[in-house]
C-alpha cells in the first residue's frame, strides 16, 4: 500500500484521529454520539488506485445501574452487651454492563462501572 488517509465523514466534532496516515490509528475525543470514518487506500501502482471504506463507531452513555448495599454478615450478641456496630463499607456501585453490537457495526461503548472509572472498548 502506497498511502493509507484516515477522515472523519459524520458526526460530533469532537473527535480527533491521532495518526491520520497510518494503517492504524487511535481516536481521541470521543463523546456521546454517532461518528462515520474513511479509510482511503491508495496503491503505488501506474495508474495509482484507490479504494474507501467507512467505520461507523457508536459511543453510548453509561446506563445508571443500581448500586449493591452490604450492610455485612449476620450477627448476635449476648448480654450484657448492648451495642454493636453497623458496616456498609462492602456497599459498592459497580456493575459490569455488556451492551449488543449491531452487525456491521462497531461500537465503543462502556464495559464496566465505577464511581471513579469508566472505560470503552471497541468491539465488532
Amino acid at each position: 500500500m502506497a498511502s493509507y488517509a484516515w477522515t472523519q465523514v459524520g458526526g460530533p466534532t469532537t473527535a480527533n484521529i491521532v495518526s491520520g496516515n497510518g494503517a492504524s490509528t487511535s481516536v481521541t475525543g470521543l463523546a456521546e454520539g454517532t461518528y462515520t470514518f474513511r479509510l482511503t487506500v491508495t496503491d503505488d501502482g501506474t495508474p495509482a488506485l484507490s479504494d474507501t471504506d467507512d467505520i461507523i463507531i457508536t459511543v453510548g452513555a453509561l446506563p445508571n445501574v443500581a448500586p449493591v448495599a452490604d450492610a455485612g454478615t449476620d450477627r448476635a450478641i449476648t448480654l450484657p452487651t448492648s451495642s454493636v456496630t453497623l458496616n456498609g463499607s462492602g456497599s459498592s456501585d459497580t456493575a459490569l454492563v455488556r451492551l449488543p453490537c449491531t452487525p456491521g457495526h462497531r461500537s465503543a461503548v462502556p464495559q464496566r462501572r465505577t464511581s471513579s472509572l469508566e472505560t470503552a472498548r471497541v468491539h465488532r
